[in-house]
């Protein structure tokens, strides 16, 4: 297929971004939509929620399961040498596996689990004992917002839920 050998160009963030946004043109051709429209909607799109700065430091990302964290960590991956820091701020899904966080990102990596009390999310104390073998702290949204403002050569990564997610846009 054409789309899987050229890569569209599109303002969300991600290299995969690439290859949805070439999905996407191709899907808006066959149903007659002009290609002009089609262009123009990719450079326009926004995606609330998925890699998305809310400042310069402080990235979002409903990532929550295994392909989602790869994507993210390639991203910050590449934001690194931008960065002294890297810190990743999470919330789970009572459903998903915290070892698959650490497994992905690193034992040696900096965590705060977000604390936030949400019926569908796992509990922040329970996310703690299960994150025993790695440096873990606690901290609210709000919290997480006002340390990202005094350190801005540290780059906060929220992830994990998009029912955490809408707390950060009240920040």
């Amino acid at each position: 297929m054409l789309f899987a050998q050229q890569e569209r160009s599109t303002n969300l963030l991600g290299d995969h971004q690439k290859k949805n946004a070439a999905l996407a043109y191709e899907i808006g051709k066959y149903l007659g939509i002009d290609e002009f429209t089609i262009v123009q909607g990719l450079q326009q799109v926004e995606h609330k929620g998925r890699m998305e700065f809310l400042s310069k430091n402080l990235l979002i990302d409903g990532a929550h399961n295994e392909e989602g964290i790869r994507i993210l960590k390639i991203f910050v991956d590449q934001k690194k040498k931008e960065f002294k820091n890297i810190v990743y701020c999470f919330a789970l899904k009572k459903d998903k596996q915290a070892t698959l966080v650490t497994d992905i990102l690193g034992k040696d990596a900096q965590y705060i689990v977000v604390n936030t009390e949400k019926p569908i999310l796992e509990s922040p104390h329970d996310l703690l004992e299960k994150m025993k073998d790695v440096q873990v702290e606690l901290a609210s949204p709000s919290e997480i917002g006002m340390v990202a403002k005094k350190n801005t050569d540290t780059l906060y990564v929220v992830f994990g839920s998009l029912y955490m997610i809408g707390e950060f846009y009240k920040e």
